[in-house]
């Protein structure tokens, strides 16, 4: 009797969700990433929120509309974000920058200017680019 019961608590561990030992962590949703990443840190300073965003990039209101497929006004050859690529996602540049302007000068800095994202805020943005930035 006492293995049948050991059998089924192991069972029901391994049915709950205990199998996946060492798994990647599924991607942030991108409602996630504007609670936790671009309205506290991107859009509350008003920066890239509000009435007038800077550089016309509102990553509050509609994050996926201004980031996915999305052209850069400093750097039109280059796109915020391009799905499942992070290699060439500007938005991945920037937080890791600083980037320089098509122009040399310091126009596209590292963001957010004046403190440095916690790698696991960078960490998160990478993973919802590389699985592809769904609007979810």
């Amino acid at each position: 009797m006492n293995a049948c019961i050991a059998f089924a608590v192991v069972a029901g561990v391994l049915l709950v969700g205990g199998a996946d030992c060492g798994g990647a962590a599924p991607a942030p949703t991108l409602t996630q990433l504007k609670a936790d990443v671009f309205q506290p840190r991107c859009g509350a300073t008003g920066c890239h929120g509000g009435t007038n965003p800077a550089r016309g990039l509102d990553l509050v209101t509609d994050p996926h509309a201004a980031l996915v497929d999305a052209v850069s006004v400093v750097d039109p050859a280059q796109r915020y974000v391009v799905a499942g690529d992070v290699e060439a996602s500007l938005l991945l540049k920037v937080l890791a920058g600083p980037v320089p302007s098509p122009g040399g000068d310091a126009d596209c800095r590292r963001m957010p200017p004046g403190f440095d994202l916690a790698d696991d805020d960078v960490a998160a943005v990478r993973a919802w680019i590389a699985d592809g930035a769904a609007n979810d």
